[in-house]
């Protein structure tokens, strides 16, 4: 489905009127895919669809953040995030909505991996236009925050240490603790005259 229109779902091999839960879900383009995740309609998707789908993306994503491609790490943690929460929303027996499951599993994963939460809340409400999701999204966020802060470093932070590109930390060094101006000044000044 294009920008701003509804669910499509492939038929694949299937019979006329039917469609294939696996090909749609990874034969749809990625926005595609992200719309069978939170949609809340009556449709369901089978646990096991779930399961499957998040094993190969998961795989398939780590193998692609550890080569040398141009691939970013928001859509595929939007993606993964969205699958886990919709699993759990699925399994869950009583009149659970999966597709807020899968928004809020998406926002947790999504934050754990750019530590982003005030942004991240009004992307995901304007996206789903659910305001009513607002309370739920910002608990939601603030825990996964907090515990992606005590677990490790966010995702880019980590990428950026492991490739020993020129990082500037949040504070500087403790040896520089100890040095004042006078310390690195020379004594020698040169003045350039007009």
């Amino acid at each position: 489905g294009g920008a701003g229109g509804g669910l499509v779902f492939v038929q694949h091999w299937c019979e006329e009127g039917e469609y294939n839960e696996l090909a749609t879900l990874f034969l749809s383009p990625q926005e595609g895919l992200i719309k069978h995740l939170l949609q809340r309609t009556e449709v369901e998707v089978t646990p096991s669809a779930l399961g499957i789908l998040l094993a190969l993306y998961t795989v398939i994503a780590v193998l692609v953040f550890g080569i040398a491609v141009p691939a970013g790490n928001f859509i595929p943690a939007l993606t993964i995030g969205a699958a886990m929460g919709r699993l759990l929303g699925e399994v869950f027996p009583d009149d659970s909505d999966p597709g807020r499951f899968a928004l809020m599993g998406a926002a947790a994963v999504l934050c754990g991996v750019t530590r982003m939460t005030i942004t991240l809340a009004a992307i995901l409400v304007e996206v789903t236009h659910d305001v009513g999701a607002l309370l739920p999204l910002m608990f939601t966020l603030a825990v996964s925050k907090i515990s992606a802060d005590l677990l490790a470093p966010s995702f880019d932070d980590g990428m950026m240490h492991a490739q020993r590109l020129p990082f500037l930390e949040e504070e500087p060094p403790h040896e520089l603790a100890l040095l004042t101006a006078r310390d690195v000044m020379s004594d020698k000044v040169i003045v350039l005259r007009e």
